[in-house]
């Protein structure tokens, strides 16, 4: 174990030399790649505001929270019993939503 230790402190520095700090540099590549990283942050954050700003306005228009679900609800039902052309089930009657044995109803039993 100390032989793997002094090779890798003696030998492993002699074989790969660290250049001189006045003899490294980025060049234009680098400069262009952090232009471009710089470009895409301003694009994003230029994104995150519009959606920020139209989710704003369509929560003070009411198109999110309890109300516009239960009204995106209420539509739904009405679409699709006009396109099965007969009224919507009475709640509680076989195929309407929630009813038991209805699609989506819970299976579960109180115990």
């Amino acid at each position: 174990m100390t032989v793997l230790l002094s090779y890798a402190l003696l030998v492993l520095p002699a074989a790969d030399p660290v250049p001189e700090p006045e003899d490294v540099k980025a060049g234009w590549l680098a400069f262009w790649i952090f232009m471009a990283l710089i470009a895409a942050t301003a694009v994003l954050c230029y994104s995150l505001t519009r959606h920020l700003r139209k989710i704003r306005e369509n929560t003070a228009a009411g198109k999110f929270g309890a109300e516009a679900q239960a009204q995106a609800q209420a539509e739904a039902e009405e679409r699709a019993a006009a396109r099965h052309g007969s009224a919507a089930p009475a709640p509680g009657a076989p195929g309407a939503p929630g009813a038991p044995g209805a699609p989506g109803a819970s299976d579960r039993r109180a115990e």
